[in-house]
């Protein structure tokens, strides 16, 4: 009997150390992880605009609209803000991402939220307003006005 608890006591030493390596180890991946959540905003490059592609399923018209961050913009029923508008960095593929907010205010009705999200260009059937019935919209890039004055 002697014997085992003489074991179980050499046992418990080996096992407590690997339990706190694997703590460390777990630590250590959280803490990469944040560090590359910091690094992918370092990467990416606020802007001052979006550029967003607008589709009238009625008329079938398609539109491509500026909204400044920051300013919102009435657009038919629609009223779009853009919070954040971010584009990567000139050495990273080239994506976009914008958090917006839409609005519709219908003629006789209380206004509702239709879509409040990050809406990415790479991505576009991940996160756009395609619900409506009468419109679609969705992020194409994000722009400096600089980029707007040369088209």
């Amino acid at each position: 009997m002697l014997y085992y608890l003489r074991l179980l006591g050499l046992l418990s030493l080996l096992i407590q150390p690997s339990i706190a390596i694997n703590q460390s180890s777990t630590e250590q991946a959280a803490s990469a992880d944040e560090a590359t959540e910091f690094q992918e905003d370092k990467t990416s490059l606020n802007t001052d605009s979006a550029q967003l592609q607008w589709v009238d399923k009625v008329t079938g018209k398609f539109q491509s609209i500026y909204v400044k961050v920051g300013k919102p913009l009435t657009y038919q029923h629609l009223k779009i803000n853009v919070s954040i508008c971010r584009k990567s960095a000139p050495f990273e593929p080239p994506d976009a991402k914008a958090y917006m907010t839409i609005w519709e205010y219908p003629k006789e009705e209380l206004p509702r939220k239709l879509f409040s999200g990050w809406m990415f260009a790479s991505s576009p059937a991940l996160s756009t307003l395609v619900n409506h019935p009468r419109y679609n919209l969705w992020l194409i890039k994000c722009t400096n006005k600089a980029d707007i004055k040369e088209k």
